[in-house]
């Protein structure tokens, strides 16, 4: 479960990126319930899982932050160079 979750927020990241708030609208609630899931079953291994999970939630908002920008470099070389 940890895995598809993890997987569909990082293909997200590239389909929603541009709007932020949808990207963390789906992408916070589905890995704080997956990381709190682990988190109940209280044991180590699960306990590691979701600490990981949470982990990998905060590189993935950490990483998105920067993308909007590259998307308006983008855009701006695209335009200067079909308008020359």
């Amino acid at each position: 479960m940890a895995f598809v979750i993890g997987g569909m927020s990082a293909g997200a990241m590239a389909g929603l990126t541009f709007c932020l708030p949808a990207f963390y609208g789906f992408c916070a609630p589905a890995l704080m319930m997956t990381a709190a899931a682990y988190f109940v079953l209280g044991e180590q291994t699960y306990l590691v899982m979701g600490g990981m999970v949470l982990l990998f939630g905060l590189t993935r908002c950490g990483s998105d932050l920067r993308t909007p920008s590259y998307f308006i470099v983008w855009r701006w070389h695209a335009r200067q160079l079909t308008h020359s």
